[in-house]
C-alpha cells in the first residue's frame, strides 16, 4: 500500500459568431426557484465536472441594484443574460450546446456581455419594481466546441425591507466597522482554562439603547469580559448596555453574531465571523504570487519577515499595530504574565489594503546563537499597542506560530570532542566519538554508523566528530559486508551488544551512567541495507540475543543502500531517511541493476519517510577517505568535500529531530531544499527532497493509485477528469534496462517487478488540467494542515527535454459553493530537471527523483478568503503557460491531505 503521502482561470480564446442565439454565447438563465432566504439566494449548487463555470448572484430586491457574476469563461466570450419564471427543473436540451440540457424550463435572454481577460462576465442592473415577487433562478452555459453549463442558482425576488433605524450597535475594537471578523483558532478548552482561552478571543462591544437579544451561528460562544460564558440567546436590557463581551471560537469554520432589537422599528445587526485554523505569519518574501512563504525554521544568517494578509484579515485593514518576537512562553505563562518585555520586532505597522506583498516587514535580523540546536520564540501582533497580550491581539506561541532559530549545522557544534578506538576482534572493531561533558548535557543518545563493502569504519570521522560536537555519542564499527547485507546486519547487532556492554568504561569511565538506550542507526551501501534489515528483524523478534527495545531506536537512515534482500530490508514504522547521489557509479539506482535500486528500501517502509537526493554526489563522496575509488559519473560533480558538508548537516539535523525532539528540523525535508538549508552548504549543491507521512497517521488519501485501477477513478473512489494527454497508471518500475523514453514508467525504480508501489504519468503541451473529485469523507479539510503530492519530471521525454529546466504546477481547490483558489508552486517548490547523466540509451537524464510538493491549506485563503475548507469538492492541477511549465511530462504519486504536526518548543 502506497503511503499517502485562485488563481484566475485562463483558457485559449476561440472564434465566435455573434448574433446566432446561444452558439457564441455564455448564457445566464433566470428561472423559478425555491423559497427565499435572508439574502434572497436559496440554493447554490456546485458546478458540473470539468472546467468550473461558476455563477454567483446578489439578492434580487425590487427597485435595488443587483450583480450577477460568471467566472471561468474564456476571455472574449459573449455573455447572454436571461430569465424565466417557474421552478428549477429539467429544461430544454439545446443543439447549440451540443445537446446539453439546462436545469430551467423556459430560459429567456435578458442582455449580452463580453467576458473580460480574467474570464469573468458581470451584469449590474436594477431589479424592475414591477418584477413579480417570488422565486427566480439563474444558470450559465457556454456554447461551441467546449459547451458547458454552470451551477443553477435558485433565488427569490423580494420587496425592500421597511426602513428601520439602528438602535443597537455591535462593534469590535481595533477593527473596521461592519467588516467580517477574523479569528485564529486554538484548541484551548475555555471551560477548563478560561484565562488561557481568552487570549485568543475577540472583544466586542454591544451598545446602543433599548432591549435586544444576542445570539450566534456556527462554532461560536460569547463570554463576559470577566471570563463567564453567556447562556445564549442572551436578552440584554437598557441597564446592560454597553456590554463588553468576548467571542470564543470552538472550532474552525464560519459563523455570525446576531442582535435582534425588541423594538420592531429598530434594525437588526449581523456580524460575520471567520474562524481560521492557526497559520503562521513568519517566513520569507517571494518574488511572485503567492508573494510569501510561511516558515518556522530560520538559520542565523536569515532575516525573519512577518506578513499579514489583508484578504484574510479584512477587519484589520487600516489598523496600526506592533509586532514582537520574544522568547517562548507557554500559553498559561502568557495568561499569568501578559506584559511584553524585551524582544525584537517592528512598531507602528499599518495593515494596508491590497495583498500580502503590501504588508510584509523584516521584523528581526542578527539572530542570536542558540545554546545547542534551536531556540524558540513567540510572535505577538499587538493591535492596541499597550505592550501586553490581551484579547484581540494575535499570539503565535505554539504549533503553527512559533519561530525557531537554528545554528548553521554545517559548522562545528558547541561542544569539544574526543574519540577512542576499540579492538574486540575482526568484526568487533569500533571508533567512538563523544562530546566533552558539560553541565547542560544530561543523558546522551547514540548514533551508530555501519559502513559498506570495500569501506572501513574509520572513514567516517567527518560525521562522527560532527555528531559529537552537537552532544551525541557516535559509534562506527567494522562489518562483515562481503557475504552481503545480512551478515552486515549481524555485525551491526554484535557491535551494538559490545558497545552497550562497555559504556561505563569508555574514555576511562568518563561516560559511566551517562549513555542512555536511545539510538539512531546510519548505514552506507550494504550497511544502508543492513540497518533496515536489522530493524525489521528486531521488530519481528528474530534477534532474541540483541537486548534492544525497538522503541529505543528513534530512526534509521540509509546512504545509497543496496537491495539484495527485497522487503527484508523493511524499516517498518520507524522514521526512515534515504540519502543518495545522482552521480553514484556503484549503487547507481539505474534500471539495469536490480540490487542498485535504492528507492525500493524507502518504498518498503510504512512509517514516516524522508529522502535527500544530491545532484552530483558519488557513492564514495559520503565518507571522508581521500584515497577511495572515485566512482562518480555525470556532469557537475560536487566532490567529496561538498558532499561531506551536506551529509553531516542533514544527518545531525535528523539526529536532533529523532533523538532530541527538535521537530523544527522537519522543515528541512518538507519545505524543499531550495527554500531552506544551512548557509554553509555550497550554493552549487542541488537536492531533491521527499517527505511522506506515516501510513497510519492523520492522512486523507485522495489518490495513491493503489486501488480502482485505471484513470477514471481515484483510489479514494472519486472521479478523475482532465485534458492532459497520456494519462497512465502503473507500477513505478522501469520494465527494461534502458532509459530511452519508450515506456510509460521509464526511469522509475521505486519497486521491483513483483512490487506494488504504483503511480501515474501524464503529458501536456499548452494549457491543460487534471482534476480529482474529493469524496465526502475528505471534504472537511480543516483537520489537515497541507495538501501534498509527489511530482517528478519524466526522464528523456521530448517534453522534458524541450522544457529543459525546473518544472512547477498550479494547485487549485474548489469548494461546494464554487469558490476557487489556486497557488502556483513555482516560487517555493519545483520538480527539478532530471540529472543530466548519460548512459543506458541515447540522450541524457537519469532516474526519476520525486519532489514533494506541499501546500499549506490556509495559504489558499489568501487567494479567496471565502473558500470553505470544510466543503472541498475538487483538487485540480493546472499546467501549461501561465500555470507553470509550458510543456511537460511528469510522474505523480500520493496526492493527499496530510496533518503535519507543527514544530513544538522543547
Amino acid at each position: 500500500m502506497a503511503r499517502a503521502r485562485h488563481t484566475r482561470i485562463h483558457r485559449r480564446p476561440r472564434a465566435v459568431s455573434p448574433g446566432r442565439g446561444l452558439v457564441p454565447a455564455l448564457v445566464v438563465l433566470v428561472t423559478a426557484g425555491a423559497c427565499g432566504t435572508p439574502d434572497g439566494v436559496t440554493d447554490r449548487r456546485p458546478p458540473p465536472p470539468g472546467d468550473p463555470l461558476v455563477l454567483v448572484a446578489d439578492a434580487l430586491v425590487r427597485g435595488e441594484t443587483t450583480t450577477l457574476t460568471i467566472s471561468g469563461a474564456t476571455p472574449g466570450d459573449t455573455v447572454v443574460l436571461a430569465w424565466s419564471p417557474g421552478a428549477l427543473g429539467p429544461g430544454p436540451c439545446l443543439s447549440q450546446l451540443g445537446g446539453l440540457c439546462l436545469d430551467i424550463p423556459s430560459p429567456r435572454v435578458l442582455a449580452a456581455r463580453t467576458a473580460a481577460a480574467d474570464g469573468t462576465a458581470t451584469l449590474t442592473a436594477t431589479v424592475p419594481p414591477t418584477l413579480p415577487l417570488g422565486p427566480i433562478g439563474l444558470q450559465a452555459a457556454v456554447a461551441g466546441t467546449l459547451a458547458r453549463t454552470s451551477n443553477p442558482v435558485a433565488a427569490a425576488v423580494t420587496d425592500p425591507e421597511p426602513s428601520r433605524v439602528p438602535c443597537t450597535t455591535l462593534t469590535a475594537p481595533h477593527s473596521v466597522p461592519g467588516a467580517r471578523l477574523t479569528m485564529v483558532y486554538d484548541d484551548t478548552d475555555a471551560t477548563v482554562r478560561p484565562s488561557v482561552a481568552r487570549l485568543g478571543m475577540r472583544p466586542i462591544v454591544l451598545g446602543g439603547t433599548g432591549m435586544a437579544t444576542l445570539d450566534v451561528d456556527g462554532p461560536l460562544e460569547v463570554w463576559t469580559a470577566a471570563g463567564q460564558a453567556l447562556s445564549l440567546p442572551w436578552h440584554a436590557g437598557d441597564s446592560d448596555l454597553p456590554a463588553d463581551l468576548l467571542v470564543y471560537a470552538k472550532a474552525p469554520g464560519h459563523g455570525a453574531l446576531h442582535v435582534t432589537p425588541d423594538d420592531p422599528t429598530c434594525a437588526p445587526v449581523d456580524v460575520e465571523v471567520a474562524v481560521l485554523p492557526m497559520q503562521g505569519i513568519t517566513g520569507h518574501t517571494l518574488p511572485d504570487h503567492p508573494w510569501f512563504e510561511t516558515a518556522h525554521l530560520f538559520f542565523q544568517d536569515e532575516a525573519v519577515e512577518v506578513a499579514l494578509d489583508p484578504t484574510v484579515f479584512p477587519d484589520r485593514v487600516g489598523q496600526t499595530f506592533d509586532v514582537w518576537i520574544v522568547p517562548h512562553l507557554d500559553r498559561l505563562s502568557w495568561a499569568r504574565t501578559p506584559r511584553l518585555r524585551s524582544g525584537s520586532g517592528a512598531t507602528g505597522m499599518t495593515l494596508q489594503p491590497g495583498t500580502v506583498a503590501d504588508n510584509t516587514v523584516v521584523a528581526w535580523t542578527g539572530l542570536p546563537t542558540p545554546e545547542r540546536f534551536t531556540s524558540a520564540y513567540d510572535v505577538v501582533v499587538d493591535f492596541d499597542k499597550d505592550g501586553r497580550v490581551t484579547p484581540g491581539d494575535l499570539l503565535f506561541n505554539e504549533g503553527d506560530g512559533s519561530v525557531f532559530v537554528s545554528r548553521d549545522l554545517t559548522v562545528v557544534g558547541p561542544y569539544g570532542t574526543r574519540q577512542e578506538d576499540f579492538d574486540g576482534g575482526t568484526w568487533r572493531k569500533q571508533r567512538v566519538y563523544a562530546p566533552t561533558l558539560t553541565a547542560s548535557l544530561g543523558t546522551l543518545s547514540t548514533v551508530v554508523i555501519s559502513h559498506g563493502n570495500g569501506q572501513d569504519y574509520t572513514w567516517y570521522d567527518y560525521l562522527g566528530q560532527h555528531l559529537a560536537s552537537y552532544g551525541f555519542v557516535a559509534m562506527s564499527h567494522s562489518s562483515n559486508t562481503n557475504p552481503g547485507p545480512v551478515t552486515a546486519s549481524g555485525s551491526l547487532a554484535d557491535n551494538l551488544g559490545v558497545f552497550y556492554g562497555r559504556t561505563d568504561t569508555l574514555f576511562g569511565g568518563a561516560l559511566a551512567g551517562r549513555i542512555g538506550p536511545r539510538q539512531a542507526w546510519i548505514g552506507h551501501s550494504r550497511g544502508g541495507e543492513a540497518v533496515a534489515i536489522l530493524y525489521n528483524d528486531l521488530e519481528a523478534g528474530a534477534r532474541p540475543s540483541l537486548a534492544i527495545d525497538p522503541l529505543d531506536v528513534a530512526g534509521v537512515a540509509s546512504i545509497a543502500p543496496t537491495d539484495f534482500n527485497g522487503d527484508r530490508a523493511n524499516p517498518q514504522g520507524v522514521p526512515y531517511h534515504l540519502m543518495a547521489g545522482s552521480s553514484d557509479g556503484d549503487v547507481t539506482g539505474g534500471p539495469d541493476c536490480d540490487i542498485c535500486q535504492y528507492w525500493r528500501v524507502a518504498a518498503y517502509a510504512s512509517g514516516p519517510v524522508t529522502t535527500s537526493y544530491v545532484y552530483g554526489a558519488a557513492h564514495n563522496d559520503f565518507h571522508d577517505e581521500p584515497s577511495a575509488w572515485r566512482d562518480g559519473v555525470g556532469p557537475d560533480r560536487i566532490g567529496q568535500a561538498r558532499t561531506n558538508v551536506f551529509a553531516k548537516a542533514y544527518l545531525v539535523a535528523l539526529a536532533a529531530w529523532w533523538l532530541d525532539g527538535e521537530t523544527a528540523y522537519e522543515e528541512l525535508f518538507t519545505r524543499g531544499y531550495r527554500s531552506v538549508h544551512p548557509a554553509g552548504i555550497d550554493p552549487i549543491v542541488q537536492v531533491v527532497t521527499t517527505s511522506l507521512p506515516d501510513e497510519v497517521g492523520d492522512i486523507g488519501v485522495i489518490d495513491d493509485f493503489q486501488a480502482n485501477g485505471g484513470t477514471a477513478l481515484s483510489s479514494s473512489g472519486g472521479t478523475v477528469t482532465g485534458t492532459v494527454t497520456g494519462l497512465t497508471e502503473g507500477l513505478l518500475d522501469d520494465p527494461d534496462s534502458g532509459l530511452g523514453p519508450g515506456t510509460a514508467m521509464n526511469g522509475f525504480t521505486e519497486v521491483s517487478t513483483g512490487g506494488t508501489e504504483r503511480g501515474a504519468v501524464f503529458t501536456w503541451a499548452g494549457r491543460s488540467w487534471l482534476e480529482w473529485q474529493v469524496v465526502p469523507a475528505l471534504a472537511d479539510a480543516t483537520r489537515f494542515s497541507h495538501l501534498q503530492l509527489r511530482l517528478a519530471q519524466r526522464t528523456r521525454t521530448p517534453q522534458t527535454v524541450a522544457w529543459g529546466g525546473d518544472l512547477s504546477v498550479t494547485v487549485q481547490l474548489r469548494d461546494a459553493a464554487g469558490h476557487v483558489a489556486a497557488l502556483d508552486m513555482a516560487q517555493a517548490v519545483a520538480a527539478p530537471e532530471p540529472y543530466q547523466r548519460a548512459g543506458l540509451g541515447s540522450g541524457a537524464g537519469w532516474i526519476q527523483a520525486f519532489q514533494t510538493v506541499r501546500v499549506r491549506l490556509t495559504d489558499f485563503l489568501g487567494v479567496d478568503p471565502d473558500l470553505d475548507l470544510t466543503s472541498i469538492v475538487a483538487v485540480r492541477l493546472q499546467v501549461g503557460t501561465g500555470f507553470g511549465a509550458d510543456t511537460g511530462s511528469v510522474g505523480i504519486d500520493d496526492l493527499a491531505f496530510v496533518h503535519e504536526l507543527p514544530p513544538s518548543p522543547r
